[in-house]
């Protein structure tokens, strides 16, 4: 239920704002090591310290996904930096158990006018046209809102656990998704991708 995003929204922020002065020390000190992606198995950078594994990312690494650590190649430090601290803050927390939800497509319930409303659609919606969704699995709920505002940019809003009504068939194997899903929030007020 919905109830259970104070307390979610509570601890993530606390731990966002840790996460700041953890991920800086770790990324500017370069306190990374060498690890296995546990999504595909590429080689990846962990935090080379256990205490601060809920900041890690054992799944795209501290050094970010492929397309990001080619971005901030040059600058690994800063780009380890805002991948950990700020556009994937305390990522591990998805893996704690109690927290987050592994998807059993029977639990899944929801309101809504589309089965997946954060994907980009094949074609291009309409300016205006909108999609949402509410997902229930068992005491785990997530929303997601999203208007076509121009023909290339899009507002969303997401907030709960990243449950879309398509989990109600199964979920793909490489859908980051498949393990462990996880709490978050998302607000792109004129984003122009996917």
């Amino acid at each position: 239920m919905f109830l259970l995003w104070l307390p979610m929204l509570l601890l993530s922020a606390v731990l966002w704002v840790m996460g700041i002065a953890v991920c800086s020390w770790m990324a500017f000190g370069r306190n990374w090591t060498d690890a296995v992606s546990n999504k595909g198995g590429r080689p990846i950078k962990v935090w080379n310290s256990k205490w601060a594994w809920l900041w890690s990312n054992d799944e795209d690494g501290v050094l970010g996904s492929v397309e990001w650590e080619e971005k901030y190649k040059a600058r690994p430090r800063w780009g380890a930096f805002v991948w950990t601290a700020l556009r994937n803050p305390s990522n591990n927390l998805r893996y704690v158990p109690k927290l987050n939800v592994k998807i059993d497509p029977t639990k899944i319930t929801y309101v809504g006018n589309h089965d997946d409303p954060p994907r980009k659609p094949d074609v291009k919606p309409p300016v205006g046209d909108v999609k949402w969704a509410y997902t229930k699995h068992g005491y785990y709920s997530g929303f997601v809102y999203r208007r076509q505002l121009t023909k290339e940019r899009h507002f969303q809003i997401r907030l709960g656990w990243k449950l879309i009504p398509k989990d109600r068939f199964g979920v793909d194997d490489n859908d980051h998704r498949k393990t462990s899903c996880g709490f978050g929030t998302q607000l792109h007020l004129f984003r122009n991708k996917g």
